[in-house]
């Protein structure tokens, strides 16, 4: 979803980052996604909090 207003520059890159969006807009998650896979990341992007925790690793101990 690049429109004319989002591009990526020559800035820092995220390559194999791993990302988790959480927001309740499919919107905002797409845009979101697209702009931070342009900068190389991997993205995981969810539309709660409870599906961002069900599938976040246990809590160290």
């Amino acid at each position: 979803m690049t429109g004319p207003g989002v591009r990526v520059n020559d800035g820092p890159r995220l390559d194999g980052a791993g990302v988790l969006v959480v927001d309740d807009a499919p919107v905002v998650r797409e845009v979101v996604t697209d702009i931070l896979t342009q900068y190389g990341a991997k993205v995981t992007a969810v539309g709660s909090a409870e599906l961002a925790l069900a599938g976040a690793p246990p809590p160290c101990s």
